[in-house]
């Protein structure tokens, strides 16, 4: 086989209504698949996810990769609270494999309060 790396696997989570991809690492828009999308994440002081940006320099916390773009709308970023905050399913894949899965069939399903 020879040179072929393994793709990298990311961790599958949902944030701002939709099911995405989390990295620790920064990730170079050119890396992914066409039709994917990528934000960094800032962290605070306490290590907890703040918001979510086009591109973060400094508290860099994470790169999230998203089927849909983000509209940031005048403020340029979206802050987390405890209920926005990004939430870990515990599944892994890779940017390849995010791109061609339907996670359709599991919205629709939150109680509606």
């Amino acid at each position: 086989m020879g040179s072929m790396e393994t793709p990298e696997k990311y961790d599958v989570i949902e944030v701002l209504g939709q099911t995405a991809l989390f990295s620790n690492d920064r990730i170079a828009q050119e890396d992914l698949p066409d039709g994917l999308y990528k934000y960094d994440l800032r962290h605070g002081d306490l290590g907890d996810f703040v918001s979510v940006e086009l591109r973060v320099a400094v508290n860099h916390a994470g790169t999230i990769i998203t089927k849909e773009p983000i509209d940031f709308g005048e403020a340029g970023y979206i802050s987390f609270d405890d209920d926005s905050s990004p939430n870990f399913l515990g599944e892994e894949m890779t940017a390849e494999e995010y791109a061609n899965t339907d996670f359709s069939q599991n919205e629709g399903m939150e109680m509606k309060l």
